[in-house]
């Protein structure tokens, strides 16, 4: 893990694992789950070594580092849950597909519905004016922030750490669109 938040590959396949005591979880209402995946993920990888890995466990840590610490334990938290939420079971559409590159019907159509106008665009080589308003408009229907954080009001300030996380999907969901468009390019 580079950053706090950020997973390793031994880290997803940990969380994969839960995945299933997860939607367990859900079916009988089990409101603990999260609380034990955060203590044992932070007992395995604690944010302490992840900020600085080179300090020796017996080192006491500044009030100040403890609180990067807290942050960064509340980032992971944050995450854990955003991880499990984009594996809940999808009762109809969606706002958003569950998981980047895998697009709800009315996406879908959304995107079908453009294929012409990229392709005029992309022989007309125009993509640097094509893909900014592809983009606006897609996020304008489907923004990232509704995505990651379903129940939390618009109006609420997002942190540091959050428009982080927005602008990172961003891209990721850019580059699914990028993809998705190149592909129905080289079958037209």
């Amino acid at each position: 893990m580079d950053r706090v938040g950020d997973w390793s590959i031994e880290q997803v396949e940990w969380l994969d694992d839960q995945t299933e005591i997860y939607l367990a979880s859900i079916q009988i209402q089990d409101l603990s789950f999260f609380s034990t995946v955060w203590e044992r993920y932070l007992s395995l990888w604690p944010v302490r070594y992840t900020l600085w890995p080179l300090r020796s466990e017996y080192e006491h840590l500044t009030k100040a580092e403890l609180r990067c610490v807290y942050r960064g334990e509340d980032l992971v938290k944050s995450r854990i849950t955003t991880f499990f939420e984009d594996r809940r079971p999808q009762a109809g559409a969606g706002v958003l597909a569950a998981r980047f590159g895998v697009w709800s019907n009315d996406q879908r159509e959304w995107l079908k519905a453009r294929v012409s106008s990229y392709v005029t665009a992309r022989r007309n080589d125009e993509l640097q004016v094509f893909r900014p308003s592809l983009f606006e408009d897609f996020f304008r229907l489907w923004p990232v922030r509704r995505f990651l954080w379903p129940t939390k009001p618009v109006w609420e300030i997002l942190t540091r750490a959050e428009r982080r996380c927005v602008s990172d999907g961003e891209r990721e969901f850019a580059i699914c669109i990028i993809l998705y468009f190149d592909r129905a390019f080289s079958l037209s």
